[in-house]
């Protein structure tokens, strides 16, 4: 049989690759052309004879391929490589064009099988109908004629299982073949040609069995699970083509040409660094941006973000994240970078390359299934060798029809990958995006969670901010001293996404309508456990700015911190000469907003079954006195970044699987250390980038108001997290184990005759089934 390859999209595969920090091209693509889980196995088994591609992994839950490679061209090499096996690449790049392509060749794929499953089951209803009476009566009762009319309907109704219904498992073998390699469509094609064939030889024989009804009944039941696995293929696409946001599509945008200035409408995909747009009220802002600098104060909507309902007050200069609701009417906005670039697209990205990654823990698999098929055809063959001597030709084709049948290592390849796919999309539905799938696998053995406290345990809005002014030298800082120091603390805390920084510049926004000072500070840099550091010229002067924690501000411990009943924070500002003088400080005292039920709720579930420690940079005292009644195993107060990543090692040595849930760059290097790092959405860059789960807001994704969408706490994410992880972890054991035992005990069965050719095309079809159906237990 020869067919025609599949043909790659118009698309360059150049397109969906980008270069790496490391200087290596990494891409993502989807995989056309394959129906099951063992196919990925070929692929990866091509890759590694291409000269460049240092890596290839291939998803057989989802589709997606994920690359690694010295050279640009690798991965073209690689595209034609494998069409010569009937597979093609369609690239998943930032173009939504590549994107939609690729689902619309998913959506085909689904709709062939479907037609082929269809088609199938129809056919075997008619053929079982026709076989019916040789299962309940002699061939002498049926009579002769009959029994050959019979048999006839029942060879030209399988004509069109073996040339439209079966047609991709024979393309595949026969291409595999070809290409001299083992394909784990070899032995259902060989099965399938012997089963038709010998039923053909035999069907004028009354003494002799036909097998038709095995091929109608293998194909039904084989289609519908690919059909039922290929539908969570295309809805794993649908998840990375269909953003939840209501995001525009085109935007206002400033062109100016000459002295001439115009406004003209183009696609948020043009958008690019430093170009001018403007956004209607309650829209969604496509990309990160910021304020125009003649732009009047704007409220917007930082719910996806924060969580929390509350607008925010946004005044010229100030930052934009993407996904933010605009609420004012004709902002004036500046893109940072290009949409492909955003924070929001930056989280698109990490789950488009989380559904690519084949989970790692499969070693045993990968090294047994490229040897499965081989295996079998010589079981099938020794088999019919020793039965065609002992009991003649028709016993031997049963025989060998039923081992080639019985065998069922799609089942064994879709085992982990399948309940990887189904826990991703559950973690989803609750706002928790996997940027690591592997680390499934670490969460599941959690026994020690640690908590980072502002920002993540006590909510990132502080309920009261309390500014006290002192001014040892207010001529140097003439004439509005009090104004100026209000802001330079509003403008360094820019610099911060830590809640205390956005805190205090919440509370001076309101309370002063400046918004920087005249001469702008410069090598501003965020100092881990300390704050914020920044140089301004003063005159002749040069001054240190400082935000942050009150003893590297050069200040004692507030009054009365020791005594205060509810969990409070302590920052202060200092602005001093540079080997000089204090010209200004401000003291600021935060106080928190409490947990509400659901999140204490949690975090005493948490408590009970698992080590749950709170690792903060505020004092000891402060740190004792948040929630004192939640049963925390421990409570470390004033830690910098360092202490927290020995704690986390210490604990690592000590046998246990730490879990470190944080949002600020002082909690990079304990996620960094740590087993599974979850980093709640808006933290700072280095931390994010280091986590394996990134802890969003689910229900900021529907267009109700934003008044009717709770903040989800962290705590909440994650005691949901972990038993979705250990539910996985166990349903994967129980897929594994029924894959294996069903074949140790199966094909024993078919090679020494206690199976019939029907029973072992029915034990193969319903093996994937069972793989599939209990994967999907997860998504309950």
């Amino acid at each position: 049989m020869h067919t025609k390859p599949l043909a790659t999209p118009h698309f360059s595969l150049h397109t969906a690759q980008h270069l790496a920090a490391d200087g290596r091209w990494q891409g993502l693509a989807h995989v056309l052309g394959m129906h099951c889980g063992a196919c990925s196995l070929v692929l990866e088994a091509k890759a590694r004879g291409v000269s460049g591609l240092d890596q290839l992994d291939v998803n057989p839950a989802t589709g997606l391929a994920c690359w690694v490679a010295s050279k640009p061209t690798a991965i073209e090499a690689f595209a034609q490589r494998i069409q010569t096996l009937g597979y093609g690449l369609s690239p998943w790049a930032a173009d939504g064009n590549a994107q939609e392509m690729a689902l619309a060749h998913a959506q085909k794929q689904l709709r062939h099988l479907f037609l082929r499953a269809l088609v199938a089951l129809l056919c075997m209803m008619q053929i079982m109908m026709y076989s019916a009476p040789e299962y309940l009566y002699s061939a002498e009762a049926i009579g002769t004629e009959a029994l050959m009319l019979l048999r006839w309907a029942q060879w030209v109704l399988s004509l069109p299982l073996l040339l439209y219904c079966a047609q991709p498992f024979l393309q595949r073998a026969w291409q595999a073949a070809r290409a001299g390699c083992w394909a784990m469509d070899q032995p259902i094609a060989l099965g399938l040609l012997l089963a038709f064939v010998a039923s053909a030889v035999q069907m004028h024989n009354p003494t002799k069995p036909v097998w038709f009804d095995c091929l109608g009944m293998l194909l039904t039941v084989l289609l519908a699970s690919q059909w039922l696995n290929q539908r969570r293929c295309v809805q794993a696409l649908q998840t990375l083509t269909q953003h939840p946001l209501d995001l525009p599509s085109h935007v206002d945008c400033k062109s100016n040409q000459g002295a001439n200035t115009r406004w003209q409408k183009i696609a948020v995909a043009q958008l690019q660094a430093g170009d001018c747009f403007t956004l209607p009220a309650n829209t969604v802002c496509p990309v990160d941006a910021q304020i125009g600098h003649e732009q009047a104060p704007v409220w917007v909507d930082e719910t996806l973000r924060t969580g929390e309902p509350t607008p925010v007050y946004k005044q010229a200069g100030d930052r934009l994240w993407a996904g933010s609701r605009v609420l004012s009417e004709g902002a004036v906005l500046v893109a940072m970078h290009s949409a492909a670039h955003s924070s929001l697209a930056k989280l698109g990205q990490d789950l488009q390359h989380a559904l690519a990654q084949k989970p790692k823990h499969m070693a045993l698999q990968d090294r047994l299934l490229p040897h499965w098929s081989a295996a079998i055809m010589l079981c099938a063959g020794a088999s019919a060798a020793v039965w065609g001597y002992a009991a003649g030709a028709s016993q031997a084709s049963a025989v060998a029809v039923a081992v080639l049948l019985i065998s069922c290592p799609c089942a064994l390849a879709l085992a982990q990958p399948l309940v990887h796919l189904m826990a991703m999309q559950r973690l989803q539905q609750l706002g928790i995006v996997v940027r690591q799938p592997n680390a499934l696998v670490a969460l599941a053995q959690t026994d020690c969670v640690a908590f980072d406290k502002t920002g993540t345990l006590s909510p990132r809005q502080a309920a009261h901010v309390q500014c006290t002014a002192l001014i040892p030298n207010p001529q140097l800082l003439s004439p509005q001293p009090k104004a100026l120091l209000h802001a330079l603390a509003q403008y360094i805390s820019q610099a911060s996404a830590h809640p205390v920084a956005q805190a205090i510049r919440t509370h001076l926004v309101h309370q002063s309508p400046q918004a920087h000072p005249s001469w702008p500070l410069s090598a501003i840099q965020e100092i881990p456990s300390l704050g914020l550091e920044a140089l301004w010229q003063l005159n002749n002067h040069k001054v240190r700015v400082r935000l942050g924690a009150v003893t590297w501000c050069g200040l004692g411990p507030m009054p009365h911190a020791n005594t205060q009943p509810n969990a409070k924070s302590y920052a202060a500002l200092d602005v001093r000469v540079v080997g000089g003088p204090v010209l200004g400080q401000l003291h600021f005292t935060l106080a928190w907003q409490q947990l509400d039920t659901q999140a204490h709720a949690a975090l005493k579930s948490l408590c009970a079954n698992t080590k749950v420690v709170m690792l903060s940079g505020d004092t000891q005292a402060a740190t004792e006195a948040w929630q004192p009644d939640i049963p925390l195993a421990a409570r470390i107060g004033g830690m910098q970044a360092q202490d927290k990543t020995a704690w986390v090692q210490k604990q690592q040595r000590q046998g246990r699987v730490v879990a470190m849930v944080g949002d600020g760059l002082n909690d990079s290097s304990a996620f960094a250390a740590a087993n599974v790092a979850f980093a709640v959405h808006g933290a700072a860059h280095m931390a994010a980038v280091q986590a394996d789960f990134i802890l969003t807001q689910p229900k900021a994704n529907s267009n109700t108001p934003s008044e009717a969408q709770p903040r989800i706490h962290p705590a909440v994410q994650v005691a949901q997290a972990i038993p979705i992880a250990q539910k996985a972890r166990t349903l994967t054991q129980q897929n594994l184990a029924w894959a294996l035992l069903y074949n140790v005990l199966a094909i024993p069965l078919a090679a020494s005759g206690q199976l019939q050719p029907w029973m072992a095309a029915l034990g193969m079809g319903l093996s994937s089934l069972a793989v599939l159906a209990n994967a999907m237990r997860l998504r309950l």
